[in-house]
């Protein structure tokens, strides 16, 4: 999915070929904690003949076509995700976590020299 660019006017996804993934169907997968994602499964109206085809379709059967599952809520949080951690908050926040965990290493280095003197 993300070597696929997502048109939202017409709910399709365009692959490296130029070819539609249009929207297929819909269901509700069910995890054992009792949580449901809506997948939306995107399906290629033709991939004969594809030269990318090799690359991006797993299935060995040559008449099967290109499937994508997408659960939107996933997509949506992935994204926010990747907003707050590339915010100018969000690099400072991780820059002081690895100066913090690597601290504690740190001080101990430092508090191992000082008892040696």
């Amino acid at each position: 999915m993300e070597n696929m660019g997502y048109y939202e006017p017409d709910d399709c996804f365009i692959c490296k070929n130029g070819r539609h993934l249009d929207l297929s169907s819909h269901y509700t997968s069910h995890a054992k904690d009792g949580t449901e994602r809506k997948i939306s499964v995107y399906r290629c109206e033709d991939c004969s003949g594809c030269p990318y085809r090799a690359a991006c379709c797993k299935a060995k059967d040559s008449e099967k076509r290109k499937e994508i599952f997408v659960c939107w809520e996933f997509q949506n949080l992935r994204k926010n995700a990747y907003h707050n951690i590339t915010t100018e908050e969000g690099k400072l926040l991780r820059c002081n976590r690895s100066i913090l965990g690597m601290g504690e290493a740190h001080s101990f280095a430092c508090k191992s020299l000082l008892w040696q003197k």
